[in-house]
């Protein structure tokens, strides 16, 4: 399951504190100096960017692979949007900062933040184009033919999927929402064993356990 939505949302949170600092010193510059005027761009840049971009890429990162019940379509992907991203994001606040002091060096260094924060935005548009049109159900039925046992990483729709009397071991265990049919064909979709029980707070190794007890009586008969 690809969880790196949860950092791009905490880092947004870094950006909106590090735009309103930032925005502080304005005054002290004086707001019509050329420095004040860099300043408050890069301080703008911080929120805009930063802050709302990036809130706006965790949540869609974490909703639309939720209600499609898949997974997201690439995880390294979602790794390098949110590297290249913040990579872009400090090169502009930072080198916009210090244009007063450094011109020079830094006006070329504004200018490539951009090209490197469109790159990022562009791999986040095509992950989320193909996690929209993934055709996850093939996918799953590879993944359910394959299945010999249950590991922390497995997908629990795949786990039931596989071996249908294993959904009453995850109700055993507490996992109620799973009685809902809805519920296991999205969110169960989506979530390995390990992240339901980190969720739930129940034993890993015990659950496994059950669930491959379960799937090799299955197999057996």
């Amino acid at each position: 399951m690809d969880r790196s939505y949860e950092k791009t949302i905490k880092v947004a949170y870094i950006w909106l504190i590090v735009g309103m600092l930032i925005r502080m010193m304005v005054p002290s510059l004086g707001e019509t100096t050329p420095a004040g005027h860099l300043y408050y761009g890069a301080s703008n840049h911080a929120v805009t960017v930063g802050f709302v971009s990036m809130m706006m890429i965790g949540y869609a990162s974490k909703m639309v692979p939720t209600f499609r019940g898949v997974a997201i379509y690439n995880i390294r992907l979602s790794e390098w949007t949110f590297l290249l991203l913040n990579t872009g994001i400090f090169l502009r606040v930072f080198a916009q900062t210090m244009i007063p002091f450094w011109p020079t060096p830094c006006y070329p260094i504004a200018g490539i933040s951009g090209w490197v924060e469109v790159t990022a935005l562009g791999m986040f548009a095509y992950n989320l184009w193909n996690t929209i049109n993934l055709k996850e159900e093939m996918r799953a039925a590879e993944r359910v033919k394959r299945l010999s046992n249950a590991t922390k990483d497995t997908i629990v729709y795949d786990v039931i999927e596989s071996c249908p009397d294993t959904l009453d071991v995850f109700l055993s265990f507490g996992f109620s929402q799973l009685a809902n049919p809805t519920a296991r064909r999205t969110m169960g979709k989506v979530v390995t064993i390990e992240a339901a029980c980190n969720f739930k707070s129940v034993d890993l190794n015990k659950l496994l356990d059950a669930l491959n007890t379960k799937i090799k009586e299955k197999r057996a008969t």
